[in-house]
């Protein structure tokens, strides 16, 4: 069963990101800082891609540089922002 469910789990990984890349990159803020180094724990359910770097493609700035924000919390914050 937990094969059955990390090849649906790979599904959901290939299907998001074919549905960020084609939406437009934002320009980066011209008093942009360098990318953060901070450590930040790796989770069990984290996309096989590299979701930071499209979101932050996406919004033009890191929004996990923010405290107490990860890749998975920026993702629903733009999700929502998307849809209204």
């Amino acid at each position: 069963m937990y094969d059955a469910y990390q090849l649906r789990i790979g599904e959901c990984d290939r299907e998001l990101e074919a549905q960020l890349s084609p939406l437009p990159s934002a320009p980066l803020p011209s008093s942009a800082a360098p990318p953060s180094h901070k450590r930040q724990r790796a989770q069990g359910n984290a996309p096989s891609f590299d979701l930071r770097g499209e979101l932050q493609r996406i919004c033009g700035v890191d929004l996990t540089r923010i405290d107490g924000i990860d890749v998975l919390v920026a993702q629903t914050i733009l999700s929502e922002m998307a849809g209204t």
